[in-house]
């Protein structure tokens, strides 16, 4: 344990140590976030997202590794072999990658814990290759049991934060996941450094030509750059898909696919924000449509002549009421119309003889005319009635009540009486 706290606290600069514990879990969340999201998509569709999580968590084992090495104290001059140090990343970006499609293409089996078995024994491996690369006039001796033990430390590390990152649903399992992950990086780190001895060799042939120190740094330090910026561009561009695609099934779920108008939901969820507004002296009228005998028009000319009707009605109404005007589909051939700020009925039936002369014009389908009649029921808010489903209610009965005319009537139902008015 002392050969532990001294190889942590003498051995490494505190500087260095602490930008290489930051770096490590920055990169980390970083990851671990992405295999969180690779993990609920189709591995048909997830392998660039794969790739690009495991290039982060790669490149956040290597720039660990090297921060903390540009950080150890030796009283002898170092540089670092471009090859086996870039070759180092390469393995780590390799593994990582390769531990990540493990451990996201079995669901909730045993392959989640090999992942992370592949991910800890691709970072003793990363480790060591780095350390190969290290280049002093000295000769390293590695102790066996230290060796032993950083690896097996490092594979057991990587099979609980696997485990954490797929299975636990607690709130903070990111956060712990990508703790492992860090504390995986250093057991591997730090245990292997206890057990080596660095004895001074004037023999030892010390290649002067390698990457210096300062070089190192440049390279670590655009490393860490890649990772932060891809890492956070990657996430930012999923939420944004995830924004999306909410935005869309939350459109198809609200939505009627013939017309595009609104349906009977999202009326609902528009009659109670209105209603809200009656509060503060605001008024509206709603209404609902029906076409007469439409039945009979899909019997007599088919479904394709009634799709086409509907269509036409949605857009008619779309054009001809006010801007503000929301305006839904609520049942097959029936719709709903609210209108913004009116509380007269003179208003409200202006509005409906104007969508009357536009939208009961004879349509023309296969050669034929087919006569359009629409029925009509309104009440207007608050005057009758400040409650959803008793003005829902009401609307129905009155367009039942228009149903049974003549056609062509706009039917106004209160709490206490109706009125007819010919539209």
């Amino acid at each position: 344990m002392d050969a532990l706290i001294s190889c942590v606290v003498v051995d490494h600069t505190h500087r260095s140590l602490f930008a290489a514990l930051f770096i490590a879990f920055i990169g980390s969340y970083l990851g671990v976030s992405l295999v969180v999201r690779v993990r609920v998509m189709s591995l048909e569709y997830s392998w660039p997202w794969l790739v690009l999580a495991g290039i982060v968590g790669g490149m956040t084992i290597w720039c660990t590794h090297f921060i903390a090495m540009l950080g150890y104290r030796l009283d002898l001059p170092y540089s670092f072999d471009p090859v086996l140090t870039f070759l180092s990343l390469g393995v780590a970006i390799a593994t990582t990658t390769f531990a990540m499609l493990v451990g996201c293409s079995g669901g909730k089996t045993l392959l989640i814990e090999a992942g992370g078995l592949v991910f800890g024994l691709g970072v003793a491996l990363m480790h060591f290759i780095g350390m190969a690369g290290f280049n002093v006039p000295a000769r390293f001796h590695w102790s066996p049991g230290y060796v032993v033990t950083a690896v097996m430390l490092g594979a057991l590390g990587g099979l609980i934060s696997s485990s954490v990152i797929a299975r636990a649903n607690w709130r903070w399992n990111k956060a712990l996941g990508a703790a492992f992950v860090v504390v995986t990086i250093f057991a591997v780190h730090m245990i292997s450094l206890v057990g080596l001895s660095v004895v001074p060799d004037g023999t030892v042939h010390w290649p002067n030509a390698g990457l210096q120190p300062q070089t190192m740094t440049f390279f670590t330090a655009l490393a860490v750059s890649v990772v932060v910026v891809l890492g956070l561009a990657l996430l930012m561009l999923d939420a944004k898909n995830q924004e999306l695609v909410s935005a869309q099934l939350h459109r198809a779920s609200s939505h009627d696919a013939l017309t595009g108008l609104p349906n009977r939901r999202a009326l609902i969820e528009e009659l109670q924000r209105s209603l809200e507004q009656t509060r503060r002296g605001l008024s509206f009228a709603l209404g609902f449509l029906d076409i007469k005998g439409f039945k009979e028009i899909n019997v007599v000319h088919g479904n394709a002549a009634g799709d086409d009707i509907l269509g036409m009605l949605a857009q008619g109404l779309v054009s001809v009421l006010p801007a503000d005007a929301f305006v839904a589909r609520t049942g097959n051939d029936e719709f709903a119309v609210l209108l913004r700020g009116y509380s007269r009925r003179q208003d409200v039936l202006k509005v409906c003889r104007r969508v009357m002369n536009e939208l009961t014009r004879p349509f023309v389908w296969g050669g034929k005319k087919i006569e359009i009649v629409l029925h009509a029921g309104c009440v207007i808010c608050p005057a009758d009635g400040a409650v959803a489903d008793e003005l829902i209610a009401r609307l129905d009965a009155a367009l039942q009540r228009a149903k049974r005319g003549k056609g062509g009537e706009l039917i106004f139902t209160t709490k206490n009486w109706i009125t007819v008015s010919d539209i």
